[in-house]
């Protein structure tokens, strides 16, 4: 068939322009339109009826979850317990009044709050800041803002060369005590619980008043009504029935107004704490924050209808654990009161008048528990408490050390078991003559302990450094010597971290000169200082027959509520010293010192069989003409009972005598404590 040009025509572009074949064209669009929109209709209405009908329950609870309010509360933190089972830190139940803002509140009713809910309840006014009393004075005296600028800076305002922040800090700064002295109590009062119901939160109720009465809650709950949005509720702060006694151990918490350290900030946000959590600052309550805090309670934020908010319980928390300490809290107290009464009763005594700080560890010698960490230190103000003084200051200890320099010359085999030696003053060159507290004669190393004799260390440290020794001659050495000594002595944990289960443990001072005489003053304990947890860890390691044990605070965390044992720490060994013949050795002349000799005075009267080492140190400090003077530290540890041994105890006295010669202190300190528990 022939197509005529009326039925058939061409653009130059090809395109089909006749009447038939646009016709044929639209009614295949509209088609397939018409085809998409009845398929998006029914994709739609599939997707509502998914929604609405069969996932209808799943997206109403999501619904809600989006919509709430989520509010933490603290649970109340662990408390801490002795050895005993008795409480030495508690919580004690505290009422605060807080606010919660209802919805829509304005600047008026807000200011209206405020005053009436200040002229009842009294506030502590101390905790405005400067910047809040100048607030207050501007919000007072409005025309302040104004007066207090020059007329040429009023015009820079109105002509918008300086801002509203810079003419705010010029008018603040002008401010000045007398301005401020004119503000009242009440005035005071009002804005301090303005500050407080406007501070940000994150939705929490807000604490107005801490530590409220009873009477004060009674009219609050009296007068409901008359104070919309407040409170009461029940918190938590801490209670110490022993008073002072291992309080910088225990350590402290921040308030709800610190909340958590700023330097912090992130680590805490990231575990689930709030900003103004109660956490702990210092000692266990920071060591062992995470078994100490527990679990918050969460609850869902919503309004009435009148817009006062309420609480909608999610999840109830839990107490945080409760923490039991090595600590036996009574013989602990017993310890400081002895020795405050030794300090006054030695008032009187002028040889004794500088004696500043005793120290007393005592440790159990088979899991390393810290039964008694006491330090008391004499200010011109009454006596400080510190047991944390324990770890942190070291000091020069004398003969106490002698039983790891024994060791040392059994092990390294530069003295034989029973050698004697003859104790008489030895002379090097251009130094002064060095000798025992007096000549002791021919003594094996067994006295040499009980009788504390200083030549019998200097020869092991002479033989030790390889030395040929004549009298008034030179001494040379082999300055290794230094350290082997110095890592014998760490085997025992002096001059090296006990690794105590507490922050900051101090190492001590470690001298660096090699000359030949300091290595004769090293095997005395009179060249490095040393730690009286140190000297503790040094006593028990050789009462347990060579196990370096680290000396622990903590022993385990159980739930507050079931008793649940949910923690544990372990004992750890550090090393072991594997000579037990010379371990052996060296406790026997510990006893042999409280048995025959300078040891037996305070020891050899009680029944449980105990040994010692005493020692004393030469030391210096300044005297009332601001000038040094020598002075003497006394030191003892101890170890018993000798037959099955269980506990040891190191004793230090700083200054404990100056010009006459003194019993030891630390003797009549450490005999007393024992008899409390070993007659």
């Amino acid at each position: 068939m022939k197509l005529t040009r009326k039925s058939y025509q061409r653009y130059e572009s090809g395109t089909l322009d006749t009447p038939l074949n646009q016709q044929r064209n639209m009614s295949v669009r509209l088609l397939i339109f018409a085809g998409i929109m009845v398929f998006s209709m029914l994709a739609v209405f599939a997707r509502f009826y998914y929604v609405q009908i069969i996932q209808k329950d799943y997206y109403a609870q999501r619904l809600e979850i989006y919509s709430r309010r989520i509010l933490q509360i603290s649970a109340p933190r662990g408390e801490m317990t002795d050895r005993n089972g008795n409480y030495i830190t508690s919580n004690v139940e505290m009422l605060e009044i807080t606010y919660m803002p209802p919805q829509r509140l304005d600047e008026a009713t807000k200011m209206s709050l405020s005053k009436q809910f200040a002229e009842t309840f009294e506030m502590n006014v101390a905790l405005l800041r400067e910047r809040d009393l100048k607030d207050l004075y501007l919000y007072l005296n409005p025309t302040a803002l104004n007066s207090l600028l020059t007329q040429s800076e009023r015009d820079d305002f109105a002509n918008r060369v300086i801002n509203a922040a810079t003419r705010l800090e010029r008018v603040l700064s002008r401010i000045d005590e007398s301005m401020l002295d004119t503000l009242t109590y009440p005035d005071k009062a009002m804005w301090l619980v303005k500050i407080l119901i406007e501070q940000p939160t994150g939705g929490r109720p807000k604490v107005i008043k801490s530590n409220v009465s009873k009477e004060e809650v009674a009219y609050l709950v009296e007068h409901n009504a008359l104070y919309p949005g407040f409170d009461v509720r029940i918190s938590w702060g801490r209670l110490f029935p022993y008073d002072q006694t291992l309080r910088s151990v225990i350590g402290f918490i921040s308030t709800p107004t610190q909340g958590v350290p700023q330097e912090s900030l992130l680590y805490y946000l990231a575990n689930d704490y709030l900003r103004n959590d109660i956490v702990g600052r210092a000692g266990l309550e920071l060591q062992y924050e995470s078994i100490l805090h527990g679990i918050s309670s969460v609850y869902n934020l919503k309004y009435r209808e009148n817009g006062e908010g309420f609480l909608e319980a999610l999840n109830v928390g839990k107490q945080g654990d409760t923490v039991k300490l090595s600590f036996d809290i009574e013989w602990q107290q017993f310890a400081e009161e002895t020795i405050t009464r030794v300090f006054n009763e030695s008032v009187t005594n002028r040889s004794r008048r500088f004696m500043d700080v005793i120290d007393f560890v005592m440790l159990d010698v088979n899991t390393g528990d810290v039964l008694i960490m006491a330090s008391v230190a004499k200010t011109e103000d009454g006596y400080i408490y510190d047991p944390m003084s324990t770890i942190l200051n070291a000091y020069e200890v004398g003969s106490s050390i002698k039983g790891a320099t024994v060791y040392i010359g059994l092990d390294q085999k530069v003295i034989r078991i029973n050698e004697v030696i003859i104790d008489q003053p030895i002379k090097i060159q251009n130094t002064p003559l060095k000798s025992s507290y007096r000549n002791l004669g021919a003594i094996t190393d067994l006295k040499a302990l009980s009788r504390s004799s200083n030549i019998y260390m200097f020869n092991i440290a002479m033989r030790l450094g390889g030395a040929n020794y004549v009298y008034d001659g030179p001494l040379s050495i082999d300055t290794q010597a230094f350290t082997t000594m110095r890592n014998y002595y760490s085997q025992f944990g002096l001059g090296t971290h006990t690794q105590i289960d507490l922050p900051n443990e101090q190492t001590g001072f470690s001298s660096s000169s090699t000359l030949p005489g300091l290595l004769l003053d090293f095997s005395i304990g009179q060249y490095d200082t040393y730690t009286p947890i140190q000297l503790a860890q040094y006593v028990s390691t050789v009462a347990n027959g060579g196990k370096r044990i680290a000396p622990r605070v903590f022993l385990e965390s159980y739930d507050s509520q079931t008793g649940q044992i949910n923690y544990v720490n372990p004992v750890r060994i550090l090393n072991i010293l594997d000579n037990q013949e010379a371990i052996k050795r060296v406790q026997d002349g510990f006893r042999d010192c409280v048995v025959n000799e300078i040891c037996r005075s305070q020891f050899n009267t009680m029944s449980t069989p105990f040994a010692a080492k005493t020692g004393t140190a030469e030391t210096s400090t300044i005297d009332e003409n601001n000038a040094w003077i020598r002075s003497h530290n006394n030191t003892i540890v101890t170890f018993g009972p000798f037959d099955n041994p269980q506990i040891a105890t190191s004793c230090v006295a700083r200054h404990a005598w100056v010009e006459t010669s003194q019993s030891n202190i630390c003797q009549i300190i450490t005999a007393e404590i024992l008899k409390f528990r070993y007659p």
